[in-house]
C-alpha cells in the first residue's frame, strides 16, 4: 500500500490493518517510507478457488434456526404470499453450522 509513513505506523503491535477478518502481517524487509507491504492468509475468491483449488468441494449442511420456530415452513413453502415476518426480532431466520 502506498503511504507515506505508513509502514513506521504498523510496526508498533497497537496499529494494524484487517483485510477480510484477516490481521495483516507487515513485511518490514519489501517496505521503506513510501509504501507498506503487508502479508495475509490466503482468500477464497471465486478466481482462486478456480486457478489454484484453494477450497474443497462438498455439502454443506446445518440447522435452521427462526425467532419463531412454527414459522420456519414459510421459508420453504414456494409461496412468496405467506411472508416470515417477525417485529420482535432483527434477524427472523438463519442457518447454524457445526465447527470443524
Amino acid at each position: 500500500m502506498t503511504a507515506s509513513g505508513l509502514a513506521k505506523s504498523l510496526e508498533s503491535s497497537s496499529n494494524n490493518i484487517e483485510i477480510c477478518g484477516n490481521t495483516a502481517t507487515l513485511d518490514s524487509a519489501a517496505s521503506d517510507a513510501t509504501k507498506a507491504v503487508v502479508r495475509i492468509p490466503a482468500l477464497a475468491t471465486t478466481h482462486s478457488a478456480k486457478t489454484f483449488s484453494i477450497v474443497e468441494t462438498g455439502v454443506l449442511g446445518g440447522k435452521w434456526f427462526g425467532s419463531d420456530e412454527k414459522e420456519l415452513p414459510k421459508i420453504f413453502d414456494d409461496s412468496v404470499m405467506m411472508d416470515y415476518v417477525d417485529s420482535k426480532a432483527e434477524c427472523h431466520v438463519g442457518v447454524t453450522y457445526k465447527a470443524n
